[in-house]
């Protein structure tokens, strides 16, 4: 569509050059002069309509807070305290506290070293691993149905169907998603990933693509969203919850047993002007709202 309206445009101009040429080298003829003026005012009047209409949405940003901690001496990661999960979630928030131990498991059995390495990155790379673990299992299918059953005795549960056709979706396999863990050299590429489904459905003609180590892009024609992360700012090496008490490892390791690290996740989403007004737009728009949403609860814990 971008071609075609660059196409459209030069023979535009083309068309009114030509036009005014000739009616100025006829500029006695009233008919060819009215005419000129006519298509003339209806090219201008295209122009000004193309450049209202086609504008782009605002940019919409989202802050997304995140916290691990790192026990070097058991060595593992992960969010000191899981929040629980309402029974009015999408189902599969219940995930990442599985996805995550298991992850941090493996790393243990396999890489030990990591946990006195750089322990910075680390953090985003278990950071990068939760996404996928959060594509896999709470957003599996971009259109995805979640139904909630209310009962006065038996209390609330939900259920999530999926709903998108393989003709209107790109398709991600669990091994897709590692691949792009691997590109980067992300520390839990070979960790066990689980995929609801054994496939995640992303709108039609969607990219998932790490630009940099710390920015994941995910875009289609109609929409771009773009994860940035953001370092964190300080470092906590007190026990979480004891008020203030350290602990040193026992030798001949050096160095804090406590590592806690709060930092960000920067969700920025734009919307493509040529296809602002097209009729899966508002899918599109509702795909996007929700895939960040979902996101900042799953690492927040927000209903």
């Amino acid at each position: 569509m971008k071609a075609a309206l660059i196409v459209g445009t030069a023979a535009s101009v083309v068309l009114l050059l030509s036009v005014s040429v000739v009616v100025w080298n006829n500029i006695q003829s009233k008919n060819l002069l009215g005419t000129g003026l006519a298509v003339g005012g209806a090219l201008i009047a295209l122009a000004v309509a193309l450049w209202d209409e086609l504008s782009p949405a605002p940019e919409k940003r989202t802050h997304i807070s995140v916290e691990f901690t790192v026990d070097r001496a058991q060595r593992t990661i992960r969010q000191w305290t899981y929040a629980t999960v309402p029974a009015t979630a999408n189902p599969g928030r219940s995930w990442r506290f599985i996805a995550e131990r298991t992850a941090s498991q493996h790393i243990a059995n396999t890489r030990p070293q990591v946990y006195d390495e750089n322990r910075e990155r680390l953090n985003g790379d278990f950071l990068w691993f939760s996404v996928m673990s959060y594509l896999g299992s709470v957003h599996r299918d971009w259109q995805l149905r979640v139904t909630h059953f209310v009962g006065s005795s038996s209390g609330t549960s939900s259920t999530a169907e999926p709903q998108s056709r393989e003709d209107e979706s790109t398709v991600f396999t669990k091994e897709q998603l590692r691949a792009l863990l691997a590109a980067v050299a992300n520390s839990f590429a070979e960790a066990p990933l689980t995929v609801f489904g054994g496939r995640v459905l992303l709108p039609s003609r969607t990219s998932i693509k790490f630009v940099t180590p710390n920015v994941l892009v995910i875009e289609n024609p109609f929409c771009r969203v773009q994860l940035t992360l953001q370092p964190s700012p300080s470092i906590l090496y007190a026990r979480p919850g004891s008020g203030g008490i350290t602990e040193a490892l026992p030798p001949p390791r050096t160095g804090q047993r406590y590592e806690t690290r709060t930092f960000g996740l920067d969700a920025a989403v734009t919307y493509s002007a040529l296809h602002a007004h097209h009729s899966d737009m508002p899918k599109h728009t509702a795909w996007s709202e929700r895939f960040v949403n979902e996101l900042k609860e799953w690492f927040e814990g927000q209903p």
